[in-house]
């Protein structure tokens, strides 16, 4: 990945398509919108603490990039985004999470039942708009999409766009599970080293862990047997991670990703969104929240 001469900013990659990612804000309320007072309270607050709107920027920049005119373009990245958040509010159920992006979590304001539900819903909301599209496709290309996530199973694509997609996601899902290593709750919005403390075994962890003395593999072995851990056994594990190069090597796994789509990004004209889409896969490995 080519050295940036400053730091690349989400807002700045977003600028050019502010007025579309509006748009897709409005979607998304014209799409949960419900009379049910306890869903449209839920709804009330999932709005705002609506995410960075990275995957619909991903979208907008690719259909430019590939200069393809899409007039369901705001839609489809709507969906994209409640469908993300819809994952979002079932893992913080699964994982019994209370805060996201620093604000509490659906399961933290009403109870685990309702998270779990709102998942359902939105995940269905979701479904209905891609019928009333009047075209398979999309609807088979999200449930095809949704399927994998669920069972977590990992298929090598071949076109250039879902191979950039594949690769960038993977970049960014190791920064994510770097930030947990590296940054406090203020940065990310979520307690430091939540991961651990909720037994999640993730990259650094897995590269440390055969570079470790056993002394230190002890450690992780008590950490994972306490069902609470304290703060004090995260941070010990933290630091036996990293002195066992465990970060190290999660930093160098995420540029190769990064690599590897700033590659695919070349099968594409040099155009303005391309660029943009190059100043993407920068902000992946480089955020730190």
């Amino acid at each position: 990945m080519k050295p940036q001469l400053a730091p690349v900013s989400l807002s700045d990659i977003q600028r050019p398509i502010a007025g579309a990612l509006d748009d897709v804000v409005a979607a998304l309320q014209r799409i949960i919108v419900a009379d049910f007072p306890i869903i449209a309270s839920a709804n009330e607050h999932l709005l705002r603490v609506k995410g960075k709107l990275f995957r619909p920027t991903l979208l907008f920049l690719s259909q430019r990039a590939a200069g393809v005119p899409e007039p369901r373009a705001v839609t489809l990245a709507a969906v994209v985004e409640l469908i993300h958040l819809a994952t979002l509010v079932h893992d913080d159920a699964v994982d019994h999470s209370v805060l996201r992006r620093g604000m509490p979590t659906i399961n933290a304001l009403f109870s685990h039942q309702v998270a779990v539900i709102m998942g359902d819903y939105l995940y269905s909301r979701a479904i209905i708009e891609l019928v009333n599209l009047g075209d398979l496709e999309p609807l088979r290309v999200f449930a095809r999409v949704t399927n994998e996530m669920t069972v977590g199973e990992m298929r090598q694509l071949e076109a250039h766009d879902k191979l950039f997609g594949m690769h960038l996601g993977m970049a960014f899902q190791i920064t994510d599970d770097l930030l947990d290593y590296t940054q406090p709750e203020e940065i990310t919005g979520k307690p430091f080293g939540l991961d651990l403390k909720e037994h999640k075994v993730t990259l650094p962890l897995i590269a440390a862990l055969d570079r470790m003395a056993p002394a230190e593999r002890q450690l992780v072995v008590r950490l994972m047997e306490v069902p609470d851990p304290s703060d004090e056994i995260v941070a010990d594990v933290i630091r036996a991670v990293e002195a066992a190069g465990g970060l190290e090597y999660a930093r160098g796994r995420a540029l190769e990703r990064a690599q590897q789509a700033e590659t695919d990004l070349e099968a594409l004209a040099p155009t303005p969104a391309r660029e943009a889409l190059r100043d993407c896969i920068t902000y992946a490995v480089e955020r730190r929240s």
